[in-house]
């Protein structure tokens, strides 16, 4: 799986840091922290995020009776 880095700001391509720059750069928004997008997003992707949503979440509370 790949992974697309674009500006936050404006979607477009981001140039990594280099030699002259500390940061990740846009070339029509300046510095920015790049947004890492995968291209593809697959259902054994979707039922990993599920399963940790699940995992990290309290478990359910059945409703107390008098």
């Amino acid at each position: 799986m790949s992974v697309a880095v674009s500006c936050p700001r404006c979607g477009g391509p981001v140039r990594p840091p280099d030699l002259m720059h500390s940061e990740s750069r846009c070339a029509g928004c300046g510095p920015v922290s790049p947004l890492h997008v995968p291209e593809h997003i697959g259902a054994e992707i979707v039922a990993s995020v599920v399963e940790r949503i699940a995992a990290a979440a309290d478990p359910p509370r059945a409703p107390a009776t008098p």
